[in-house]
């Protein structure tokens, strides 16, 4: 993770702390004492049918303040050797894509709300990174019952409860 974080600041000329601030964004959010802003919404449509006949999925992006001004699409591209997967999604500056909507080569397509706990922990994993990993990282080439695995097995917990 160290290396992600320092080739996003080395990429966009800024001060490491900087990147893992805006990846941490949501468990630094979590463990203030403070209301929390409600952010994005889905809605779900699934054919009478089932799944197979027709699915539709909306996702609003609704992160308040400047900062949602300045959203992009981002498509990594792994070089042989590389220890992740092709895959795309939506990204806030110096965030890592797995934090918004994200998908891969393999069909695995990824969004996701921010939801507070009540308690927090300050230790455990950045969901940015889970997030990413699950899409991204080679177990979302072998679809949802190897993510799982993976999160379950070997990630450790999620800072922010989970």
């Amino acid at each position: 993770l160290e290396g992600i974080a320092e080739g996003l600041s080395a990429g966009a000329g800024v001060d490491v702390d900087a990147v893992w601030t805006a990846n941490l964004i949501e468990e630094l959010e979590s463990l203030m004492n403070q209301s929390h802003v409600n952010h994005c919404s889905d809605i779900y449509a699934v054919s009478e049918a089932g799944y197979a006949n027709g699915f539709a999925h909306g996702h609003n992006e609704d992160w308040p303040g400047v900062i949602k001004n300045f959203w992009y699409w981002v498509e990594y591209s792994p070089l042989p050797g590389a220890d992740f997967e092709s895959c795309s999604g939506m990204a806030y500056p110096g965030t890592l894509i797995g934090f918004a909507t994200t998908w891969n080569a393999h069909g695995m397509y990824l969004t996701q709300n921010t939801l507070f706990p009540y308690k927090s922990t300050a230790g455990g994993l950045a969901s940015t990174f889970i997030q990413r990993e699950s899409i991204c990282g080679k177990a979302g080439s072998g679809g949802l019952d190897a993510v799982i695995h993976v999160l379950t097995t070997s990630a450790g917990p999620w800072a922010d409860g989970a």
